[in-house]
């Protein structure tokens, strides 16, 4: 099994995936500060459709990847 590596989000480049908290996100974009991230909610399926949510996080929340 690979090893998870901390990084900071600053170090990720936009399409990259990361996991936070148990949860995998992807970046959508970057500013200089945040990076816009989304992750499928399974919580939510209207119809079949996935729903997915987004969230900001400061570039520098410490991520696994």
């Amino acid at each position: 099994k690979e090893e998870m590596k901390t990084v900071k989000l600053s170090n990720l480049k936009v399409g990259d995936l990361f996991i936070h908290k148990g949860t995998v996100y992807e970046i959508i974009t970057k500013s200089k500060w945040t990076s816009l991230c989304r992750y499928l909610n399974d919580k939510y399926r209207f119809g079949g459709w996935c729903q997915y949510l987004y969230c900001d996080f400061s570039n520098y929340t410490k991520v696994e990847i």
